[in-house]
């Protein structure tokens, strides 16, 4: 065997026992949390080849209800946010683990409305879309900014908002989706939807979510060679036009400021915003 060929097969043990060291010390985590030390059993050491690839191309592990259908359906979902998101792939490089299905997070989605969460470099999934992808990615990347960069988008994004946080919304559920004077839950007041009213976190998720929701649907008129009517998407999004609230604007930019949204993007989007 030549030289070079026992480097990269020394390389390529050291990077599978990398990922498997890191594949346990997660399933430990999440066994703890969720009390579900069955899953952590199973999956600390077997893994399908489709997981094996989508640990290769994006670098994080799949736990969880690992089943083929569920697996395959993620796959799916990674290539959706990857062909309609500019930034995806690098956003995704921060994800530890996607954890899909636990039997913990079902229970939350079916009694609060949860369809995913991220927390610890983990996101979990039961709703296994690509705008739950997105929200949950977004997260994941604002954590990543790091303290003192974190820091500094946190307190210019609460400048921009400009209006205590909650201050807008019923609070009669956990997942709050009603505006508290019972007009229709669109986007408003600087604000994306509802949800992303009640906290920073939320507003950067939603914002992230719904641009990703736009440029996917533009992108896809353009492909069909189908006239964009600036107008009638914004009025799908929000309950009047976003171009006469300059929060809107200055919230975008600060996202592509710190890449969030990449510049096809943003260029792509400015005709609903500018």
């Amino acid at each position: 065997m030549k030289p070079e060929d026992l480097e990269k097969n020394s390389t390529e043990h050291e990077e599978t026992s990398r990922r498997l060291f890191l594949k346990t010390i997660g399933l430990a985590v999440s066994a703890a949390v969720l009390g579900e030390a069955s899953v952590f059993v199973q999956d600390a050491f077997t893994s399908s080849p489709l997981e094996e690839k989508i640990e290769k191309e994006y670098g994080f592990g799949v736990i969880g209800n690992t089943s083929k259908q569920n697996v395959q359906q993620l796959y799916k979902t990674l290539k959706l946010c990857e062909k309609y998101w500019e930034t995806f792939r690098k956003e995704a490089r921060h994800i530890w683990f996607i954890d899909l299905k636990s039997s913990f997070w079902s229970y939350l989605h079916e009694f609060i409305g949860a369809a995913g969460g991220a927390s610890f470099g983990t996101i979990m999934l039961d709703s296994i879309e690509d705008e739950t992808l997105i929200h949950e990615t977004a997260h994941i990347y604002h954590n990543a900014l790091g303290t003192d960069r974190g820091v500094a988008f946190s307190k210019k994004w609460w400048q921009l908002a400009d209006m205590p946080y909650g201050s807008l919304v019923k609070k009669s559920s956990f997942i709050t989706t009603e505006w508290k004077d019972n007009s229709v839950s669109l986007g408003k007041e600087g604000f994306m939807s509802p949800y992303g009213s009640t906290s920073l976190r939320e507003d950067v998720a939603t914002y992230q979510e719904t641009l990703y929701v736009i440029t996917r649907l533009i992108k896809q008129l353009n492909k069909d060679n189908k006239f964009v009517d600036y107008n009638n998407i914004y009025s799908l999004f929000f309950q009047s036009d976003p171009k006469k609230d300059s929060r809107y604007r200055k919230k975008i930019s600060l996202l592509k400021e710190y890449g969030f949204i990449g510049p096809n993007d943003f260029k792509l989007i400015q005709p609903i915003f500018w």
